[in-house]
């Protein structure tokens, strides 16, 4: 989608024009970037640390990954704001092509204590990036969009107050210079949150967990930012979670003639879980050794699944040597 021309400008979708006139409009469309950004489901018990940053300037935040979600945890008292103090905000980020794209993120976390805050960054380097968000000021919740220039802030969409609470999506879409926000209830049905025009050479983009603290007597509210999914919505994940959110499975390949046994033997895991697997080589047979998500040559050895788990279990033919009887004269 590149936007509305005519007598409708933007990149806003859905838009709403003012009837007093008979109006031409046209709707032009572009290709999504499917390459960039990755998306992901955190449907493991890790960050993918191949694809994301974690960034913790303040240096009390923290993350987790539980099988199904990412959890981005601001802690109390201590301001984690995006402001003229610069990003001290908890999140995540990935490397991102400067082109067209449109980002949907889930949240699974609501915004309810004053300066609460979770969203999405779009980001050139650190002192350029824009910042998407919803937040609570105590009495609502509210969508707020800034842009930084060379670390100088400045609002851009403000004060936009949601009647039905913490959306748990926000939509993030680039076409050029042009940039949208809109936010759902159901995923289906968006709501535009505004637009505006905005210069970035993009590089990189995330999610995070943010809070702030009006001293005295209104300290920092803790917050973790629950984010089910990132999505580039040209190549989101489907089925989301593999269908089996946080069930994992331990695959055992043999080569040669053997057995593994497996304790506790289950079809899937959950995250975190130990397995121990043991190799019984058969008669004639001894064990070569753990290759894939294991490795040694202990018959026994310990897994903790943290995702879907391949492992190889080698058996050798045994080393056996026939000793003849030796007559002694005397």
């Amino acid at each position: 989608r590149l936007g509305w021309t005519g007598d409708l400008t933007g990149a806003n979708n859905p838009a709403v024009i003012v009837m007093d006139r008979t109006k031409s409009i046209t709707a032009n469309f572009v290709a999504a970037n499917a390459v960039s950004p990755v998306s992901d489901d955190f449907n493991t018990c890790g960050l993918n640390t191949g694809l994301w940053t974690f960034v913790n300037p303040v240096g009390d935040g923290s993350y987790s990954v539980n099988g199904t979600q990412l959890l981005l945890n601001a802690p109390a008292n201590v301001s984690h704001n995006i402001w003229v103090e610069g990003n001290r905000s908890v999140r995540v980020m990935q490397p991102t092509q400067n082109t067209n794209f449109e980002i949907i993120t889930k949240f699974e976390s609501v915004v309810s204590q004053r300066y609460q805050m979770q969203g999405m960054l779009v980001e050139q380097d650190n002192q350029n990036f824009l910042r998407f968000e919803v937040y609570s000021d105590g009495a609502a919740v509210r969508l707020f969009a800034a842009r930084f220039l060379n670390g100088d802030p400045k609002p851009l969409l403000h004060g936009v107050e949601l009647s039905g609470g913490t959306p748990p999506f926000l939509r993030v879409t680039r076409v050029g210079n042009s940039w949208s926000f809109s936010y759902s209830y159901n995923g289906t049905a968006w709501t535009s949150g505004g637009s505006f025009n905005h210069s970035l050479n993009v590089t990189r983009t995330g999610v995070y967990s943010a809070n702030h603290g009006t001293l005295p007597g209104r300290p920092a509210p803790a917050h973790t930012a629950i984010v089910d999914y990132f999505f580039n919505s040209a190549a989101p994940i489907d089925p989301e979670d593999g269908g089996t959110p946080g069930n994992f499975t331990v695959a055992v390949n043999k080569v040669g003639e053997g057995n593994v046994t497996l304790t506790p033997n289950k079809a899937t895991y959950g995250c975190g879980e130990k397995v121990t697997l043991t190799a019984v080589p058969a008669a004639n047979w001894r064990f070569g050794g753990w290759s894939g998500d294991l490795s040694g040559a202990s018959l026994s050895q310990e897994l903790t699944v943290t995702r879907n788990h391949t492992v190889t279990a080698t058996f050798v033919r045994g080393d056996y040597k026939t000793y003849l009887p030796i007559g002694i004269n005397r």
